[in-house]
């Protein structure tokens, strides 16, 4: 719906995930955006899926840089779904063709903030 991402967290940090069915691949950074802010601190990962397969993007917070590289949280997610991608520390987006691994994605995001 459009009440946002559920937040859960994962150790001491807040954690964003949203898998959305149909979504203009595009749209992810907006939606990364409007979670860090909600946030102020944490890590917000969002998934687009498609016939094409999931395109992702995960998004750290300024203040958890140092610990947490957002293109590493990346990889551990595209790696599951078959695909690649990169980024900044701060924000990096890929994807990969088995988007019913999506789930699958975000779990590997979670292991990965866990530790």
């Amino acid at each position: 719906g459009a009440s946002g991402p559920e937040i859960e967290t994962i150790g001491d940090v807040q954690f964003a995930a949203q898998i959305i069915p149909g979504l203009d691949p595009k749209e992810l950074r907006g939606l990364l955006a409007q979670a860090r802010s909600n946030m102020g601190s944490g890590i917000a990962a969002a998934a687009a899926v498609n016939d094409s397969g999931v395109a992702f993007a995960v998004s750290v917070t300024d203040d958890l840089v140092g610990r947490f590289n957002a293109g590493d949280l990346l990889r551990a997610a595209v790696t599951v779904v078959g695909g690649k991608g990169g980024g900044k520390p701060d924000m990096a987006q890929g994807g990969g063709p088995a988007g019913a691994d999506a789930g699958a994605a975000m779990d590997a995001v979670r292991a990965a903030i866990a530790g």
